[in-house]
């Protein structure tokens, strides 16, 4: 199993070149497909035209300092939901509570009207929980 991958590795570093920063450009032009060039400072040209300056990479601290904002715009986030998702919960329970009071009113008109009792202390205790006094 390792001497494949060594086999694989060997003929894909065989495709690339190390040449001096200067002369690279002018060599990138010649290669064929899949062969590419680097430099010791870390420019890389590739046979499809592909070039990157060692120049465009961020540094190491550039990089880790990007990351570093990127968690704190996360955390940030990350609050603002966590109290939305709390302002929605609470407002689900207090909904909850209320279709809880309206359905008991409901039964309670409805168990008058059935047992021919008067309607009438069930309406009032209907009418109230709907006008939001219960």
């Amino acid at each position: 199993m390792v001497m494949p991958m060594l086999v694989v590795l060997a003929r894909r570093m065989a495709q690339i070149g190390l040449v001096e920063r200067a002369a690279g450009a002018g060599l990138q032009v010649a290669l064929r497909p899949g062969q590419r060039l680097v430099s010791l400072q870390g420019d890389l040209w590739r046979w499809d035209g592909f070039r990157a300056g060692a120049e465009d990479a961020p540094s190491a601290a550039a990089a880790r300092l990007q990351q570093l904002n990127r968690l704190t715009a996360l955390k940030r986030d990350l609050e603002e939901v966590a109290a939305r998702a709390e302002g929605a919960a609470q407002a689900h329970a207090a909904l909850q509570s209320r279709l809880a009071e309206l359905a008991q009113a409901a039964g309670w008109v409805y168990a008058s009207h059935h047992t021919g009792q008067s309607a009438t202390p069930a309406l009032l205790w209907a009418y109230r929980a709907l006008q939001g006094g219960w």
